[in-house]
Parts: structure tokens; sequence; C-alpha cells
């Protein structure tokens, strides 16, 4: 992952694995078919995982993509899911804990988390980022089962994206299209 954007990539795509290729022109194509007309891309070191930059609000670009899977649902073919990521940072503990701490103030008191890490390719154990993470939430109290906000980590290798999300902020084509 040594191409522009690894730095600042602000969605993350999955696919099957080897998919990675029909992924990231099916997303390219959508995201400049919502209005971007110069994103960026990068199939990762990790199968199944495309990144990708766009100028357009990546939380816009989830929601977008869910109305699309109602309307065309057969142009959603390669793309599993699209998480909007919020801080891109380098994965070690310290980063981490500073990019969870840039985004604490949306869990608000009296407010539910849990903490997920999706952890590819690095030494960093999840319960050692757990634990950085939730020591940068003041306010909120964990749920595990039904939280307001999820505290997501994804490590790829030296890089990890952060991003404190609602459900509906993830775009998932399988539960999308399990809906209609």
């Amino acid at each position: 992952m040594e191409k522009a954007i690894t730095n600042r990539f602000n969605l993350l795509a999955s696919t099957y694995r080897h998919g990675e290729d029909y992924a990231e022109e099916e997303l390219l194509a959508h995201l400049e078919e919502f209005g971007d007309p110069d994103p960026e891309s990068e199939i990762t070191r990790v199968s199944g995982i495309v990144i990708a930059k766009t100028m357009l609000d990546p939380f816009e670009v989830t929601a977008k993509l869910k109305e699309l899977v109602h309307d065309r649902p057969w142009e959603i073919r390669h793309l599993m899911r699209v998480i909007p990521i919020e801080r891109v940072c380098h994965t070690d503990l310290e980063s981490i804990g500073q990019a969870t701490g840039s985004l604490a103030y949306k869990v608000k008191p009296g407010h539910t988390f849990r903490i997920t890490v999706e952890r590819r390719h690095s030494v960093l154990s999840s319960s050692d980022i757990i634990k950085k993470c939730a020591d940068m939430i003041i306010d909120g109290k964990v749920d595990l089962k039904s939280p307001c906000w999820i505290v997501l980590v994804e490590t790829i290798g030296g890089i990890a994206g952060v991003s404190i999300l609602a459900h509906d902020d993830i775009f998932s084509s399988v539960i999308e299209k399990r809906r209609f």
C-alpha cells in the first residue's frame, strides 16, 4: 500500500477474495455517478479490501449506495461492504488513541458504544486497541448488543482507519438486498 491515498482514504470497501479489481471498478463508477469527478482508489495488500478517497461525504456515499441497491440492485455485484473512514493514522496504540479521542465528542453522556476492531496484518492485539479506544471515550457506556455508536478500528498493516459510526452508516449489500 504505497500509493498516494494510503494515508488519506475515507472509504473502505470489502469484496470477496480476488474480486478486488471488479469491486474497485464498481466503487469508482458509483462515486463518479454520485458526483465525484475524480475519485481515487487502491487495492490493498489485504485480500478483499479496497480503499478509496472521494471528495464526497463518505456517509452520504453509503446512504446513496443503499438507495442504489433498492432502485437498481443488479448494479451492486462486487461490493460487499462500504464503510466511511473518519481518521487515518499509523497502526500504533498512541495514534489510534488520538484518532479515537478526536472523534469521541460524538458519544454524548448517556449514549452507549461498542468497540469493534478489524485487525489485518497488524501485530497489535485487538484487546490492546479496545482498551486504548475505551480510555478515550469518557461520556458513554459500553453496550455490546445494541449500542448507539460503533467505534470501528480497521487496521491494514501499518495504517489504521478509525470511525465512530451509527449502525446505518455502514453499507452492506447483503443486508440491503434482503430488505426488499
